[in-house]
């Protein structure tokens, strides 16, 4: 596991003063990490134009080219997506901890893997709140745009396997 922002990139600015540790790590297949550190060093991130012969481009849209056809995932895998969170802190005063797990896999009857139904169904669940006027137009970080339980809710409804334990 490596740390990683992502989704929780606002995060340490909405909660500055409020905690004392966040860490966000992601696990991704064996050999992720060094591959995307190797990118990373040979600039293939940067979006500054540089001339190579004739040609002008960003080294990001290189990347980009070469590395979109060959992460197509093959026919026939399925993935699953694991999320476990550990708060630890003080409620009414005294120690508490709280653990949300959150478990999906790949659905056969609509073809979106984990990761898919992970990231584009809390999308999807915002674009809600936002068009029923529940959340106001604009943006704002995630983790204060709505109230918690309302976006477990949401995730839940779209079959997303949620445990919160305290």
């Amino acid at each position: 596991a490596f740390i990683t922002t992502g989704g929780a990139s606002t995060a340490p600015w909405t909660f500055h003063g409020r905690l004392q540790t966040y860490i966000n790590k992601t696990l991704r297949y064996p050999g992720h990490y060094e591959w995307f550190l190797a990118y990373k060093t040979l600039g293939l991130f940067s979006e500054t134009p540089m001339q190579i012969g004739d040609c002008t481009l960003k080294p990001r849209d290189f990347y980009h080219a070469l590395l979109a056809p060959k992460i197509v995932a093959k026919e026939g895998v399925r993935d699953l997506a694991v999320i476990h969170a550990i708060g630890r802190g003080k409620k009414a005063g005294q120690e508490a901890e709280v653990v949300v797990d959150v478990l999906d896999y790949y659905d056969e009857a609509t073809g979106f893997r984990a990761m898919e139904r992970l990231t584009g169904w809390h999308a999807a669940a915002m674009l809600i709140f936002q068009v029923s006027g529940r959340v106001a137009p604009g943006a704002r970080p995630q983790e204060t745009a709505v109230p918690p339980a309302e976006m477990l809710d949401a995730l839940r409804g779209r079959g997303i396997a949620i445990t919160v334990r305290d």
